[in-house]
C-alpha cells in the first residue's frame, strides 16, 4: 500500500512538473505570438511606407516627363524664333536693297530730266 502511495505521489509530482513545463511553454508561445504580431505590424507599416514612396516616385517621374516636354516645346519655340529672326533680317536686307534701287532709279530719273 505504501508503495502504491509513493508511486502515486511520484506520479502526481511528475504530472505537476509536466503541468508547470506546459504552462511555461504556453507562456513562451504567447510571447512568440505577440512578437510575431508586432513584427507583422512593423512589416505592414513598411509596406505602407514603400507604397507611399512608390506613389511619390511616380509623381516625381510625371513631373520629370512634364519638364522634359516643356523643355522640348521651349526648344522648338526657340528654333522658330530663330527662323523668324533670320526672316526679319532677310526682309530688312531686301528692304535696304529695294531702297538703294529706288534711290538709284531716282538718281537716274533726275539725270534723264
Amino acid at each position: 500500500m505504501r508503495r502504491k502511495l509513493r508511486r502515486m505521489r511520484r506520479k502526481l509530482e511528475e504530472d505537476e512538473e509536466e503541468a508547470e513545463e506546459d504552462e511555461e511553454e504556453a507562456e513562451e508561445d504567447e510571447e512568440d505570438k505577440e512578437e510575431a504580431e508586432e513584427e507583422a505590424e512593423e512589416d505592414e507599416k513598411e509596406v505602407e511606407e514603400d507604397e507611399e514612396e512608390a506613389e511619390e516616385d511616380e509623381e516625381d517621374e510625371k513631373e520629370v516627363e512634364e519638364d522634359e516636354e516643356e523643355a522640348e516645346e521651349n526648344e522648338e519655340e526657340a528654333e522658330k524664333d530663330e527662323e523668324d529672326e533670320k526672316e526679319v533680317e532677310e526682309d530688312e536686307e531686301e528692304a535696304e536693297e529695294d531702297e538703294e534701287e529706288a534711290e538709284e532709279d531716282e538718281e537716274e530719273a533726275e539725270e534723264d530730266e
